[in-house]
């Protein structure tokens, strides 16, 4: 019986991970797919299990827990409004976001690509502010539209089930 040697590298799946996920927008109100002349308008995500997005939420934990109460001067203990659940899910997306693709902006007048650029990344998933009110066709309350920043946080939960399988 002849032997050969196993290459351990097959079973690196974090390291594949860090190639990331495109996934095309939708438009929040309608979920129908956006395109930017004829091209998807798509977000290349960060995928949960690689180097770069562990890394990324480390030290996102790590600067909350430096952060005192000074920071939150104003702030009633208790108190959340929508707008912090807006800001939450916003927070939440960042670490899974590499970069859009055929995404624009008008900034100082001119139409610039989103691209990587944070500020940018940022001013982009806070247009999309979440609906709540009663669901079509039933009783419950619930969120009307799909913010980008839930669009994106969807998608890496699908990709987080699928390694899971």
């Amino acid at each position: 019986m002849t032997t050969s040697k196993v290459d351990f590298f097959k079973f690196d799946n974090r390291d594949s991970e860090e190639k990331g996920q495109l996934v095309q927008l939708c438009d929040p109100n309608t979920r129908e797919p956006l395109e930017s002349e004829g091209k998807p308008c798509s977000v290349l995500l960060r995928l949960p299990h690689s180097h770069s997005f562990q890394s990324l939420v480390r030290d996102r934990l790590r600067s909350s827990v430096v952060s005192t109460d000074d920071d939150k001067q104003g702030d009633i203990p208790g108190l959340a409004v929508l707008e912090d659940t807006h800001n939450t899910l916003i927070d939440a997306a960042l670490p899974f976001i590499i970069r859009f693709e055929n995404v624009y902006l008008t900034e100082k007048g001119e139409l610039v690509e989103v691209g990587s650029d944070e500020a940018l990344i940022r001013r982009l998933l806070d247009f999309t502010f979440p609906i709540f009110g009663k669901l079509e066709d039933s009783e419950e309350m619930g969120m009307l539209n799909w913010p980008f920043a839930s669009q994106i946080l969807d998608a890496s939960q699908k990709s987080i089930l699928k390694l899971g399988k």
